[in-house]
């Protein structure tokens, strides 16, 4: 990924950022590259055109939380994970998309509702207009390292609904969440399943 005006940061970003960890794109063209090893995230705002008036994505307070270790981006919505905040109990920033500003603005952060360390919240995640799926395969619900998933959607009225799910046949290991996909009214979760015994 190359832009001629920001040819030093992009470059830069990429020897030192793990570009492309995880990637995403919208119906729409816009599209989000995770950088975990610069704790964040870049997109571009205006269609396709690669990284042109792109904008930078993420905290200058924070490092070595793997911030972009997972991206998701659906219309007004950028969800990015950081599963190794707060001693590996994890987090998301959710940024909004305004049209006044073109410009993907005030980050809101989702910490683990469990908050235990090595739970990995926001290893995986995905979006989908008001929805977002969130993974936290470390979380210790039905054994060690089965996994979690949660789900959280905004109202009309912004409150946000939360719910958690694990496998029916969850075992220590398990690792569910590692992966998460939302499409329609399902969602379908990934695991390790090579790690149990």
């Amino acid at each position: 990924v190359w832009n001629r005006s920001n040819a030093d940061t992009v470059v830069s970003l990429i020897t030192n950022g793990r570009a492309g960890t995880s990637v995403d794109i919208d119906a729409n063209g816009r599209f989000v590259v995770g950088l975990p090893g610069a704790d964040g995230a870049w997109t571009n705002t205006v269609g396709a055109r690669p990284l042109a008036d792109g904008q930078w994505l993420g905290l200058s307070s924070v490092s070595g939380i793997n911030l972009g270790q997972a991206v998701a981006i659906d219309q007004s919505l950028i969800v990015i994970g950081a599963p190794d905040f707060n001693s590996g109990s994890g987090g998301v920033l959710v940024y909004g998309y305004s049209l006044d500003t073109n410009a993907w603005e005030n980050p809101t952060p989702f910490l683990n509702p469990n908050a235990e360390a090595g739970d990995n919240f926001g290893a995986s995640v995905d979006v989908q207009g008001v929805t977002m799926a969130v993974g936290a395969p470390g979380d210790n619900a039905a054994g060690g390292d089965s996994g979690t998933v949660y789900i959280y959607q905004a109202n009309p009225d912004t409150s946000i609904d939360q719910l958690s799910f694990v496998a029916t046949d969850a075992l220590a290991g398990l690792l569910f969440g590692r992966d998460v996909d939302l499409g329609g009214d399902r969602m379908i979760v990934g695991t390790d399943s090579a790690t149990q015994s």
